[in-house]
């Protein structure tokens, strides 16, 4: 009790969270996979000359004898929703309409003199870079690649002043109501092998804290940032010491992966306890359980939609 109560008054509240698939449960995630092992073990044993159409009822007909019971997906709770989607929607526009009524002039002419600031930091910030060591590297990798998930957890100090905190802290609010808003359903922009993320600000805001939770090795999770939204890692973690120089606050940067990869292993913490609730599943694994259960559960098919569905299995 006193461990837990320490924990709550010392835990930072996230300046941006990301959840792979809002309001998916551990319980649901768990049936799903035993549901894709039944029906692999059923797939041997499906009678021969069969329609699709045939085959359809015959797995429905062989689960409901069979099993594995599937729960019925639960009502979300009013307040969750509420604090999921509309009070996310009622800030952005009440941002929205403030910004237009009281700081649209003021803006116009901040702008330009923003841009031109953070252009000259861009070009006069000290890139501090040095490679990471072998015994670092080795030490993170020992504690990886054991699960088709790996952690990572970072951790590195802003650039000094308050325009690069300020730039900080408004981005940080921007990705939190996108992760909420926009990427709720299975991928973050074009990545969907992350199955969550957050950044916290520690020490009076003059360091972040990152820790994410992602399929397959860090290379292919720094690939895949690296190929499909670079931008994204720019416009966040340019503003902390040691990070590639960018331009316009999103080009070049992560670009350079040899660069990118050695601020990724300079920042990064051994992870030596962290909590997966379902070992063994992925991401895609996760998503196509879910289908495959959607596709099992429908009354109606056309052939098509039930060859596309056999192969999911």
């Amino acid at each position: 009790m006193e461990l837990s109560r320490w924990m709550r008054r010392h835990s930072k509240r996230p300046s941006a969270a990301y959840t792979n698939f809002s309001g998916r449960t551990v319980r649901q995630i768990k049936e799903e996979a035993a549901l894709h092992a039944e029906l692999i073990r059923c797939a041997g044993d499906i009678p021969a000359d069969q329609s699709p159409a045939e085959i359809h009822l015959w797995l429905r007909q062989t689960i409901r004898d069979r099993g594995p019971i599937v729960s019925p997906a639960g009502p979300t709770p009013a307040l969750f929703w509420l604090r999921l989607k509309l009070w996310d929607v009622v800030a952005a526009l009440l941002l929205l309409i403030a910004a237009l009524l009281v700081f649209l002039t003021p803006l116009i002419l901040f702008v330009p003199v923003y841009l031109f600031w953070l252009r000259h930091l861009e070009k006069t910030d000290p890139v501090i870079a040095p490679r990471p060591s072998n015994e670092h590297v080795r030490a993170l990798a020992e504690l990886e690649d054991h699960d088709l998930v790996n952690p990572f957890t970072g951790f590195g100090s802003g650039k000094p002043g308050l325009f690069r905190l300020g730039t900080l802290i408004f981005l940080l609010f921007l990705l939190n109501f996108a992760a909420r808003v926009l990427y709720a359903r299975g991928r973050l922009a074009r990545i969907g092998t992350i199955h969550f993320a957050r950044w916290v600000f520690l020490d009076g805001r003059r360091r972040l804290f990152f820790a994410s939770n992602y399929d397959r090795s860090l290379e292919a999770y720094a690939d895949d940032f690296v190929n499909k939204v670079a931008f994204g890692i720019n416009l966040v973690f340019s503003n902390g010491i040691g990070f590639p120089r960018v331009r316009w606050l999103i080009l070049d940067g992560a670009g350079n992966e040899r660069d990118y990869q050695h601020y990724l292993r300079r920042h990064q913490l051994p992870t030596q306890v962290w909590y997966n609730a379902y070992p063994g599943l992925t991401a895609f694994d996760i998503d196509r359980n879910a289908r495959i259960r959607q596709g099992l559960e429908r009354d109606s098919l056309t052939d098509a939609e039930i060859r596309r569905w056999l192969a999911l299995i």
